[in-house]
């Protein structure tokens, strides 16, 4: 997209080390995602790979808060704030084909850390 700063993405698969990791216990790992932030001031689609679920399990999906992240309700509209460095349930999914797919209102909320933990 026009504008914006490139991104870039990495898998950290010990989540134990990370602020908060009793809230996303048994989650195989989280994506440090950046730049941090409300970029888009709504929730976008994504497709996350996750070859280790089987089709048809369910997760729950989080983010970790940073600077100014929120959750939106509908379009553009601010809901609840991500506190900085807490992991925030924003969504549930299921994985088809070995990826989970986010769309609409269960978008991702901000660029941050993401992670899901099956159910």
């Amino acid at each position: 997209a026009q504008g914006m700063a490139p991104m870039a993405a990495v898998w950290i698969d010990d989540v134990s080390t990370l602020c908060g990791s009793e809230a996303i216990a048994g989650a195989p790992g989280a994506w440090a995602i950046s730049p941090e932030g409300d970029v888009f001031r709504s929730s976008f689609a994504a497709r996350i790979p996750a070859p280790e679920l089987a089709d048809g399990t369910s997760v729950k999906l989080y983010i970790q808060g940073g600077i100014g992240s929120h959750l939106y309700e509908g379009e553009g509209e601010k809901g609840e704030e991500c506190r900085e460095g807490a992991w925030t349930h924003f969504g549930c999914a299921e994985v088809q084909n070995g990826v989970i797919t986010l769309e609409g209102a269960n978008g991702i909320p901000a660029i941050g850390w993401l992670a899901y933990v099956p159910q």
